[in-house]
């Protein structure tokens, strides 16, 4: 019986020594513990949610300034970035129903949405336009070369002469207008008729001299007899009409290619030549066409870049 109250005993002892611990470590325990009590009678409840509470949302401005967190309804100045060489801005990029005070200036207002918002400013690049007439003054650089080695200007013509001699045409223009480093966007060769004679003068244009063909070649400081049959770098094929029709409706040549690669290699001056897909058309006749070479109706017209 001693025996069983002294174990007993010792169990009680065991017990009262681990309460005693756990009491000790029990505030420990409970700030580990998720806080699982109700809230107060008279706690208000959670707005973090609630915009009129105090929550932001992003702005993302791209190419350009503002960007950040903000409270729905704030009043925000956003500006574009600085432009970069031959380039302009062109207004914002904004999603529908965001209210935005000018959308066409650079630096504008909005007032901020109750989302994340990303807008863009736009920027195009930036052309300038001139207009060419070609260099009729001697020593010739524009002017008509003949399969026997004639060179004559300022006339410009094209086709054959009555003893069956073919012509070609040569129309050269300075580009030292432009400045250094100049881009070519649009190259664009303008052509009107002066004059034809033989079967041009007649439409009865058939086979022989139904089309042209537009080259760029690199000639000296005037045209040479070589130049009739130098290599050149094609830039398209086209019909006779073209020039006639030119009278009432511009027809430009797209001369933009070689343009762009005169520029590359160097050269301060582009040439043209002209010549129907034959030689002759081997009758006893002229046939032939002029270009108009008065004011500004035989040009080059060129969109560029800086």
């Amino acid at each position: 019986m001693e025996k069983s109250t002294s174990k007993a005993l010792a169990w009680i002892g065991a017990i009262t020594a681990f309460l005693t611990a756990l009491a000790a470590f029990m505030p420990l325990i409970m700030r580990l513990l998720p806080d699982a009590s109700p809230p107060p009678r008279n706690s208000s409840p959670d707005n973090s949610l609630d915009p009129a509470n105090g929550r932001s949302y992003h702005l993302e401005v791209i190419n350009g300034e503002g960007s950040g967190r903000y409270k729905p309804g704030a009043v925000l100045t956003i500006e574009a970035a600085p432009p970069r060489p031959a380039m302009e801005f062109t207004g914002w990029s904004v999603p529908e129903g965001i209210d935005i005070d000018d959308p066409e200036t650079p630096v504008t207002t909005l007032r901020m949405p109750e989302h994340d918002l990303s807008i863009a400013a736009r920027f195009t690049r930036q052309f300038h336009s001139v207009s060419l007439t070609p260099a009729l003054t001697e020593p010739w650089r524009s002017g008509t070369i003949s399969r026997n080695g004639s060179v004559s200007g300022p006339g410009i013509g094209m086709g054959d002469t009555s003893d069956g001699t073919s012509l070609r045409a040569f129309i050269t223009f300075d580009l030292d207008i432009l400045p250094p480093g100049a881009g070519i966007h649009q190259a664009s060769l303008v052509m009107r008729h002066s004059g034809t004679n033989g079967d041009l003068s007649r439409d009865d244009i058939g086979n022989f001299f139904s089309h042209f063909i537009v080259e760029r070649i690199s000639t000296g400081p005037s045209l040479g007899p070589g130049d009739y049959s130098k290599a050149g770098e094609s830039a398209g094929q086209y019909p006779t009409q073209l020039i006639k029709n030119n009278w009432h409706t511009k027809q430009p040549v797209d001369v933009t290619a070689a343009v762009q690669r005169a520029l590359q290699s160097g050269r301060q001056s582009v040439t043209f030549r002209l010549r129907f897909l034959a030689e002759r058309d081997n009758d006893s006749q002229g046939d032939a066409i002029y270009l108009d070479t008065r004011g500004d109706r035989l040009r080059l017209e060129l969109e560029y870049a800086q």
